[in-house]
């Protein structure tokens, strides 16, 4: 059985959304994880058309504005600043 928690929130004056999600590990001996070991996960959600294989001299001629806003609007944001600081200091 997993417990956690998901509390999503929007960030003003864009597309994006965060989400943290708090639960408990399972064992994967892959990775060196153990089960029962709790864990805090923020997700971001750019919720954006771009597409995530750019690789064409076309694509990236096609996709290099909206990255470049999308960027600006993730460095300068203070709301993502805020949300992203408030989880790095979670104990």
């Amino acid at each position: 059985m997993m417990n956690n928690t998901n509390i999503t929130t929007k960030i003003i004056g864009t597309n994006i959304t965060t989400s943290f999600v708090e639960t408990i590990t399972l064992e994967n001996p892959i990775f060196g994880v153990k089960a029962g070991q709790k864990v805090q996960i923020l997700f971001f959600q750019t919720n954006s058309n771009i597409p995530t294989a750019i690789i064409t001299k076309d694509s990236i001629e096609a996709n290099k504005v909206p990255l470049a806003e999308l960027a600006t609007t993730i460095m300068s944001n203070t709301q993502l600043y805020d949300v992203v600081a408030d989880f790095l200091n979670k104990k």
